[in-house]
């Protein structure tokens, strides 16, 4: 201990060390910067992040994941197949059958540029911000919804209920 404050040596002292109080300001400070980089979590489109869907007919979607430059291509995927699997139980399915996909790395830009992935717009959307996005994923997936008596392969036909089940055990998704 230092006699003249009582602190640990060289913690603080009168000549302005780094003093403990400074110390845990600094690491609280430290913790909410690291808090504020962390992966897009699930949630509905925000004009950046999140996931949004496209009614394309009767029983066939397009879903769309941004995830933010934290977010993995892996992160992405598991968002879609989620909000696929949501979607179909959602409108009275059991299954649905994957008819396109593409997860892709959009490269920095302005954020008032429109972007392309895979197929189509971006959902169709521009976006007004003063800033920056940068590089990160962007998930497309058609989905046609299905009922159990169908012609499609049953190998190409994925149970949306054992879908959300195996994703309940995957961490952060």
């Amino acid at each position: 201990m230092n006699e003249t404050s009582g602190s640990p040596p060289g913690l603080a002292d009168n000549k302005g060390s780094l003093s403990m109080r400074n110390l845990i300001v600094g690491l609280v400070l430290a913790l909410v910067l690291a808090a504020c980089q962390t992966p897009t979590s699930y949630k509905p489109h925000d004009g950046r992040y999140g996931y949004a869907e496209e009614q394309l007919d009767e029983t066939t979607y397009r879903v769309l994941f941004s995830g933010n430059e934290h977010t993995s291509r892996e992160t992405v995927n598991d968002h879609l197949m989620r909000r696929a699997a949501e979607l179909t139980i959602e409108l009275g399915f059991e299954r649905f059958v994957i008819i396109r996909s593409v997860t892709e790395k959009v490269p920095p830009r302005e954020a008032n540029e429109q972007v392309t992935c895979g197929y189509g717009y971006y959902y169709g959307t521009y976006f007004y911000y003063p800033d920056i996005i940068p590089s990160h994923y962007v998930g497309v997936v058609y989905i046609k919804m299905i009922a159990a008596e169908t012609s499609y392969p049953p190998e190409r036909q994925i149970p949306a209920k054992e879908v959300l089940n195996w994703l309940a055990g995957c961490p952060g998704v």
